[in-house]
């Protein structure tokens, strides 16, 4: 619930039990909260969203956490 308002959201993947989200290093910012990166308006959403995933307990995927393999 944001602003009095249900809204849905929908993991990438799930993989067996684990909840799986993949984000690029442009949806956070440098304190770590999310944002979006397109429409800052729509910073404090997605930090709800953020927020969401946390409590559920979602993997998050960044750019750190992905390697190239050759």
């Amino acid at each position: 619930v944001f602003n009095g308002k249900t809204h849905k959201y929908i993991v990438d993947m799930q993989i067996d039990d684990i909840l799986v989200e993949v984000k690029g290093d442009q949806f956070f910012k440098k304190d770590g909260t999310m944002q979006n990166p397109y429409d800052h308006t729509q910073d404090d959403l997605y930090e709800a969203k953020h927020q969401c995933m946390i409590d559920n307990n979602v993997y998050i995927f960044t750019s750190n956490d992905i390697k190239i393999c050759n």
